[in-house]
């Protein structure tokens, strides 16, 4: 290599909540790295967090060069991925597709044989996604039959990823699968929440998961260093199979989901809030109806809407665990995007 080109936190646009110390880590979903590049020869010195995982939970990555995959990768431990380009002048992505519940994606230099590495220019405007394992593109990539692999994970698949890119944000996705506001997703003999890792506990954390595997202490995430035009939530589809329609339950859901958005306001303030559900179930749509419009009460200087998914439907096909296909995913992320426009105004 004639040239060594050093990743750091000001040379790359960067998208979603990467922590850079040492090395870079990418590690909530569609977490990435971008450049231009007329190089013919790129290196990505890759790792892993401190733990390995199983394979069926592995680090999933891919490198796309002008918005098309070259290259859809699992990473375990430390790998070099070699690009080799034309050079002509490119925009070289690299982007985690698996979520922040398992492997992080290390960055920790990056080679090529030219010094023309010049970053993306930014979008002029941003979006933060707060979602489940729909926003995380869970078994997309894969049939109703399978169970879960991260094999089969794209965030790029999903709807806020898609949604991002028709309204040229920038974007972060704070999103977990089997998460909610009052309880995790729990089988339906359960009959108390599951409430290991709730979102209102995660959402103020750089990445609670990354520090654990990296033995640090959790940091809080600098909002004031990163902000928003737009956030939009998707959450209550995991809390749905606790809730089963009970009157004390969905009260209760109720009231944490105002309080949610509520520190959303504290940590964001002023910026517009778009919740959303319905693609894997409508039962909680009302209650979240009715925490936007007295959240709107509360603080009339927010603006704050709901904007309901229909639910998938089976002609559309299914992912993993009777997740949303594709065709859903693109579905609403064509909704979502062209209620984003009226509704901000973005044209």
């Amino acid at each position: 290599m004639a040239e060594s080109v050093r990743l750091n936190p000001s040379a790359f646009l960067s998208m979603g909540r990467n922590s850079v110390r040492d090395i870079c880590w990418l590690g909530w979903s569609a977490s990435s790295l971008s450049f231009r590049t007329t190089a013919g020869h790129i290196v990505f010195r890759l790792c892993t967090d401190a733990k390995p995982l199983e394979n069926p939970f592995l680090c999933r990555a891919a490198v796309l060069v002008d918005d098309a995959m070259r290259e859809d990768f699992l990473l375990c431990g430390d790998r070099d991925v070699t690009l080799r380009l034309d050079g002509q002048e490119h925009t070289v992505t690299l982007a985690k597709l698996s979520e922040a519940a398992f492997g992080s994606l290390g960055v920790r230099e990056i080679l090529s044989d030219s010094g023309d590495v010049r970053p993306t220019a930014p979008s002029c405007r941003a979006i933060e996604f707060i979602g489940d394992s729909i926003t995380c593109g869970y078994g997309v990539d894969a049939a109703a039959e399978d169970t879960f692999s991260t094999h089969t994970e794209n965030a790029l698949s999903a709807y806020a990823y898609l949604t991002a890119k028709a309204l040229n944000a920038s974007y972060s996705l704070v999103s977990w699968s089997g998460i909610g506001i009052i309880s995790d997703w729990v089988p339906d003999t359960a009959q108390e929440p599951d409430t290991t890792i709730l979102m209102p506990d995660l959402y103020p954390e750089e990445n609670r998961r990354l520090s654990e595997r990296l033995s640090e202490k959790s940091a809080p995430y600098a909002f004031e260093k990163h902000p928003a035009d737009l956030v939009v939530v998707n959450l209550g589809t995991n809390d749905q199979s606790y809730v089963r329609s009970l009157p004390d339950r969905e009260a209760h859901f109720e009231r944490e989901y105002g309080a949610f958005l509520d520190k959303i306001a504290s940590l964001r303030p002023g910026t517009p809030i778009l919740c959303t559900l319905g693609i894997m179930g409508t039962s909680l749509c009302p209650a979240v109806q009715r925490a936007v419009e007295a959240f709107g009460n509360r603080h009339p200087d927010t603006k704050c809407d709901f904007f309901p998914f229909p639910e998938q439907v089976p002609s559309d096909g299914l992912g993993a665990d009777f997740h949303p296909s594709r065709v859903t995913q693109q579905k609403a992320a064509a909704l979502l995007s062209g209620k984003i426009r009226e509704w901000m105004n973005w044209r």
